[in-house]
Parts: structure tokens; sequence; C-alpha cells
């Protein structure tokens, strides 16, 4: 058999190799393992590299180690964007339970003051038919009492003064519940007119003018005021061979430039 320290040609080597392959197969039978013959995993826990083929496509074909992290780099990024979209959603909740928790007081309140309004109303009322019951009595005495001495007739008198006092006081109550009711009303539609020019607050048109909401209307209408700045008072400098304009009204200074035997000024 030819020796690999005398292999000097191509042609010794092709003979080398096809000499030695044999014991070269036959050794890797029996020192190597078939990778079915291996123990079967049955979970990835402690596991960290697989072997793998690396293939170019150009011709380049080599066994390599491929770590686990490879395989499920892309899913891990994706369960990292599902949980942030998840914890994104969470707070969206809680500021949504938040604002209707603040709506439900709100709503309540409005709630108790109606209660608090009908309850005097109706504390009110009894008043009043408290009062008639009491002149009702006042005049069943006053009709007893004229058969009766004097003394009888300023007893009735003192209680005729005590209904009319008791009339006045349920047609203040009446009175009273009236102003209130009105006032309610008076009050929601001032709020509702709030409400309705904070939902529509003063814009800016295309034309460049302001445009305000017309309550009359319910459109917007151009009020013919130009919403961007202009120059109202404006005094020209000639310093060093330059024109500078200033504004007195907003003291804001623009530099105005001479260009081919032209005059610039931004306004």
């Amino acid at each position: 058999m030819i020796g690999v320290s005398n292999i000097t040609s191509e042609e010794e080597l092709q003979a080398f190799v096809t000499a030695f392959a044999p014991y070269f197969f036959k050794y890797l039978s029996k020192q190597s393992k078939n990778i079915f013959d291996c123990e079967v995993a049955t979970s990835i826990d402690h596991i960290k590299t697989m072997p793998a083929l690396y293939d170019d496509g150009n011709g380049v074909r080599k066994q390599v180690v491929a770590p686990l992290q490879l395989l499920t780099k892309d899913g891990d990024a994706q369960i990292a964007a599902a949980k942030d979209a998840a914890s994104k959603a969470n707070a969206s909740s809680q500021n949504a339970d938040t604002a209707a928790n603040s709506a439900n007081a709100a709503a309540k309140k409005v709630t108790d003051a109606i209660t608090d309004i009908t309850q005097e109303k109706q504390a009110a009322l009894d008043a009043a038919a408290s009062a008639n019951s009491e002149a009702a009595k006042a005049k069943t005495v006053t009709i007893n009492a004229t058969s009766a001495t004097a003394s009888a007739n300023d007893a009735a008198a003192s209680a005729n003064a005590q209904a009319a006092s008791a009339q006045a006081a349920a047609k203040a109550a009446n009175d009273a519940a009236a102003t209130s009711k009105t006032q309610t009303a008076a009050c929601k539609v001032q709020t509702d007119r709030s409400k309705e020019l904070n939902d529509h607050p003063t814009i800016q048109g295309d034309n460049g003018n302001w445009w305000k909401w017309d309550e009359a209307t319910k459109a917007y209408v151009d009020t013919h005021k130009i919403a961007k700045g202009g120059m109202m008072y404006p005094s020209f400098i000639f310093k060093r061979n330059r024109l500078y304009v200033r504004d007195n009204s907003s003291l804001i200074a623009e530099r105005v430039r001479i260009r081919r035997n032209k005059l610039y000024i931004k306004i």
C-alpha cells in the first residue's frame, strides 16, 4: 500500500484513497452512531442546539450545529408584540371603565338634584294643603262665632288672620317651587348651549378666515376676520445696505431683501 508521506502525484493520491476507503468506511460503521439509534427526546427542555445541513445553493454544503433560538426568534418577537398589544388593550379598557364611572357619578348627581327639588315641591304642596285645612276650620269657627259675644268675634278675627297668613305661606311655597322649576329648565338650556359651543369651536376656514358656529342656523359662518397674523403698523430701517421692517404692534422684526433690483417684503 502507498504510504501517505510517499504521495507525490494526483494519480498516487487517487490510488491511495481508493485503497483506503473500504477501511475508512468500515471504521466509521463501527465507531459512529446512527441518529435513529439515539435516545428520543420528549421535550426541548435543556436542549440548546440541533444538527442541521447548511446549503447555500451554490455548491457549498456542510453539517452545522443550529441553536434553537434561531428557530424561535420570529415566534418570540410575535409573542412579545402580542403581549404589548394585550397590555395596551387592558390600559384602554381601564380608561374606558374610569370614564364610565365618572359619567355614572355625574348622572347620579343630576338625579339626586331632581329628587331633592321634587321632594321640596311635595313639601310645599303638603304645607298648602295643611293651610287650606286650617282655613276651612277657621271659617267654621267664624260661622259659629256669629251668635257669640264680642270676645268670640275677636277670636274669629284672629283665626281669619292666621288663615290669611297660612294662605300667604302656601302661595310663597308654590312660587318657590315654580321658581325652582324655572331655574332648573334655564340651567339645562345653558348646559346644552355650552355643550354645543364646546363641540363646535371656532375654526380656521379654507379661505384663511375664522369661522364661528351659529347657534341659530346650526352651521359655521364666515366672520370675515383673517385667521393668520399680519402687520398693522410697520416701520422701516435702512442699515448696512439692508432694509429692515418692524411691526410696532407685535414687535416682530422681519428682514426685507432687495433681489435683482426688486424689493421683497414678507407680511
